[in-house]
Parts: C-alpha cells; sequence; structure tokens
C-alpha cells in the first residue's frame, strides 16, 4: 500500500462466541488497525470467559507491534484483575 493509505477493521460482540471470535479476530491480522467496540465478555465475573477469550484470540492480541489494537472499553463496568485472573467487576 502506499505510504499515504492504510487498511482498518472495526468490529465487536465477541462475547462468548470463541470458535466465531477466532474466525473474525484472525480476519483482521493483515489490516493496520482494528477498533474493537465491545461487548468482550458475556459475564464480567467469569474467569472462564476470559480465558475463553484471550485462548481464542491469541492471534489478534499479539499483532505485530506496528499494527494498532484500540480496544473501547465500557466505562460502567470494568474487570478487576488480581495475580492476572479476573476476579469481578467494578461499576462505575
Amino acid at each position: 500500500m502506499p505510504d499515504n493509505q492504510f487498511s482498518f477493521t472495526v468490529f465487536g460482540d465477541s462475547r462468548s462466541y470463541s470458535e466465531k471470535w477466532q474466525i473474525i479476530s484472525e480476519a483482521t491480522l493483515d489490516t493496520d488497525f482494528t477498533l474493537f467496540l465491545g461487548d468482550i465478555v458475556s459475564k464480567g465475573y467469569s474467569q472462564a470467559d476470559w480465558d475463553n477469550w484471550f485462548k481464542y484470540g491469541e492471534k489478534f492480541i499479539s499483532r505485530e507491534p506496528n499494527q494498532s489494537i484500540e480496544i473501547l472499553v465500557q466505562p460502567h463496568l470494568l474487570p478487576v484483575m488480581v495475580a492476572g485472573k479476573v476476579r469481578g467487576v467494578v461499576r462505575l
């Protein structure tokens, strides 16, 4: 691509659809920029939901350093991480 052009994707609602999340997230790997709009998981307090999101989105999350991923976090519901595990959610 010429220097003044770029490619991007916008998507969201991975929730608990692990296999679909993997297919869609991997389809974005060749774009320069990705905007993920959320809902990331169905239950923010569920460790299994988060584990599956990271497992099935591994290639998406570990993209090349020159590729940008922006995740818009819903400010009213944030996961609480303790020792690398989701331990609950905070409602703002």
